[in-house]
């Protein structure tokens, strides 16, 4: 592992901890009234105010999504033989 993928693994686990802190939040409407309103990111322990719920279809899609760029980039910057980089 060269330096440049260690910068990238450090920044992802940086990224994908604060993503996993900060999650995002969402309420459904009242006795009669079904619709979802999105609440914003919020701590962990500290949920927006209500009947709030964590939005995890979107939590985890956006941790998935961030972990396959850096994967990716982390495969990019990989030396290979007869390639300078």
């Amino acid at each position: 592992m060269n330096n440049r993928q260690r910068a990238v693994l450090l920044a992802a686990v940086v990224f994908v901890t604060i993503m996993l802190l900060f999650p995002p939040w969402y309420t459904i409407g009242g006795k009669d009234d079904d619709r979802t309103f999105y609440r914003g990111y919020h701590f962990l322990n500290a949920p927006p105010g209500g009947a709030s719920r964590i939005d995890y279809p979107r939590y985890l899609s956006a941790i998935a999504l961030a972990c396959f760029v850096a994967a990716l980039a982390f495969l990019e910057l990989q030396n290979r033989s007869g390639r300078a980089r």
